[in-house]
Formats: C-alpha cells, sequence, structure tokens
C-alpha cells in the first residue's frame, strides 16, 4: 500500500500488521472467521450479501480500522487537521477496497466493489457505514470535535492591544511557511467542496495530484505543506489547476 508522507514508520509497520492478519484470516475463513458475527444486510429479494462477499467487506474493514487509529492520532497531534484526517481516511478505504477485490474477489467470482471511476459503489459504502468499525471512527471523530470545541479561545492580551514588539507574534504563532501551507490546504478544501456542490463528484486529492500526471503524491504533498522541497514545476502545475478548475469543465 502506498501510505501518505507523514505517516509514521511504526505506523506503517502496525497497519501492515493488521493488513496480513486479516487477509491470512480470509483465506481460511471456516477455521479464523467462525464465530464471527455477520450483518446479514437484507433487501426486497434477502440477503444483499454473500457470506463471502461479506468477509471481504469485514477485511478490508479491519485494515481500514488499523489505519484509521493511526491517523486520528496524527490529529491529535496536530500533523493533520480533520479535513486532511477525513479526506486520507476514505481515500485509504478506497485503495483498499480496489486492492482487495482484484487479489481476493474477482479470482472467488464476487461482485465487483467500486466503479469504473475507482469510486467505491454506494452499496458497498452503505455496507460498510452499517459496520462496528464505521461506528467507532464516527465517535472517534465526535470526541476529536468536541475536545477542539472546548480548547479556549485565545485572548488578546494589554500588551498586545497597545502594541508590544512581541505581543502579535505571540498572539498568531504561526510562521510564514505554515501560513502558506494553511492557505494551501484551504484552497485544496475549498476546490474539492467547489466540485462536488457544482458536479457531485466527490474528488480526492488522489484526483488532484493524477490529473496532473504524477504517479504519487509526494510532490502534491510537499507543495501543499509547503516543504522546502517541493519542485517549482509542482507549484505551477497545482497553482494553475486552482486557478482554471479543469474538474468543472
Amino acid at each position: 500500500m502506498d501510505y501518505p508522507s507523514v505517516f509514521p514508520q511504526h505506523a506503517e509497520a502496525r497497519v501492515e500488521q493488521a493488513r496480513i492478519k486479516a487477509f491470512r484470516d480470509l483465506a481460511h475463513p471456516k477455521k479464523n472467521l467462525k464465530g464471527v458475527k455477520r450483518r446479514r444486510t437484507t433487501g426486497p429479494y434477502g440477503l444483499l450479501w454473500s457470506d463471502a462477499e461479506e468477509d471481504l467487506q469485514n477485511c478490508v474493514l479491519q485494515v481500514w480500522k488499523s489505519f484509521a487509529r493511526e491517523a486520528i492520532e496524527l490529529c491529535r497531534s496536530g500533523v493533520w487537521t480533520l479535513e486532511v484526517l477525513r479526506t486520507e481516511v476514505y481515500e485509504f478505504l478506497r485503495r483498499l477496497t480496489i486492492e482487495a477485490y482484484h487479489s481476493e474477489g474477482r479470482t472467488r467470482g464476487l461482485r465487483c466493489m467500486t466503479g469504473e471511476c475507482g469510486s467505491i459503489l454506494p452499496e458497498v459504502m452503505s455496507e460498510y457505514q452499517r459496520s462496528r468499525e464505521w461506528a467507532w471512527f464516527t465517535n472517534e471523530m465526535l470526541r476529536l470535535l468536541n475536545a477542539r470545541a472546548r480548547q479556549p479561545k485565545q485572548v488578546l492580551s494589554v500588551a498586545t492591544v497597545q502594541g508590544a514588539p512581541h505581543a502579535a507574534h505571540q498572539a498568531d504563532p504561526q510562521k510564514p511557511a505554515e501560513r502558506v501551507a494553511k492557505q494551501r490546504r484551504e484552497a485544496v478544501n475549498a476546490y474539492i467542496e467547489e466540485v462536488r456542490s457544482k458536479t457531485g463528484k466527490r474528488l480526492t486529492r488522489s484526483d488532484l495530484w493524477r490529473s496532473q500526471r504524477y504517479k504519487s503524491r509526494t510532490e502534491f504533498e510537499r507543495w501543499e505543506r509547503n516543504d522546502r522541497r517541493a519542485t517549482k514545476a509542482a507549484h505551477e502545475k497545482f497553482t494553475r489547476m486552482l486557478e482554471e478548475k479543469p474538474h468543472l469543465k
């Protein structure tokens, strides 16, 4: 799997451990998945999913939960914003679903889990959202939001109002490079939301860097966080993309 560049090696190792175990258990379901409680979602004509299809969905969710747990810690430590957390968690789930189907589902003759453009099929996404893993993630997100809501607002001191030399810096501790990174994140988020509201398409950051013919997320992430290693070419490409808005055409 391709992990975000800021993902710590120890976190990546834990996710890979969960991934190996989940796919190993999937290979021997009668032995390793005995006693696992199934959702048994029904429709107008009976069960929506076969046992094998539900086992594959559960396999994906187990690995995804491991990634989401590590991603939440990055958000708690301030490395990721809540918006980046949501985007990365969904993108990991999408790529994992594609991998799981092509490596396990197709060979077993199971129904496809993603559409032609690579997005998770609505009925599969609905099944994910009914799971205990999704309920856990929703609760963790609420905890993060509640923690943010309880943080006291910064109050300007008398020295700041009177114009003390160092007071303005204390009120706005962000460095110029951090302000640029924040502005770029906000611009990308605004563009993604604009595309969603005007076209109904759920755009991800992966869609953005792929549209500029990059094979990995590295250059985009360096540019977005204003990394000194970001190239001039990447800056020109992503800036032009946000100005011309090709996904709206």
